[in-house]
């Protein structure tokens, strides 16, 4: 999964993605999955998101960081 996070009023073209600085947008991003997890078993959604999904989106697009 690849995880997007802008600042639309200052990068209004998107063009930084903020989820890639884990040290100060982690925690935020960890907590929006959370959400997304609890909505998703409440509305009985059959995927299960992984608990490491942020560190492997990391992981797996760290390079393209621009």
């Amino acid at each position: 999964m690849f995880i997007e996070l802008y600042d639309v009023k200052n990068d209004s073209q998107e063009m930084t993605n903020l989820a890639f600085q884990s040290d100060e947008h982690g925690s935020r991003i960890e907590r929006m999955l959370d959400c997304l997890r609890q909505y998703m078993q409440n509305t009985n959604d059959l995927l299960k998101l992984p608990d490491d999904l942020y560190d492997r989106f990391l992981g797996d697009y760290g390079q393209f960081k621009i």
